[in-house]
């Protein structure tokens, strides 16, 4: 009887833990170090973004963002969360 539910639990751990992950997500990260063509750092400005999501060769989801960089000239920003200029970010699947 404690086999059958050690593995009834079991069994029920893994159906949850497979709903927890098909969760949509509503953005993902990017990191970037900005740099001029000459290489130098931009460091505490602003600066302009756009990230296109391409799938078979058609954007499926545009936005931009404007993020301030760092004084080392980092910026990090959360993609899905920009001001949208086409399609829709909840459409696409994100998959590893």
């Amino acid at each position: 009887m404690k086999r059958v539910i050690r593995k009834f639990f079991f069994a029920a751990a893994i159906v949850v833990a497979a709903l927890a992950n098909a969760e949509a997500q509503n953005s993902f990260a990017y990191q970037a170090v900005i740099r001029t063509a000459k290489g130098e750092l931009v460091s505490n400005k602003e600066i302009a973004m756009q990230f296109s999501l391409i799938y078979d060769g058609k954007v499926v989801y545009c936005e931009t963002q404007t993020p301030t960089t760092s004084q080392y000239g980092n910026v990090k920003v959360e993609v899905g969360n920009g001001r949208k200029v086409s399609g829709e970010f909840a459409a696409v699947r994100i998959t590893a």
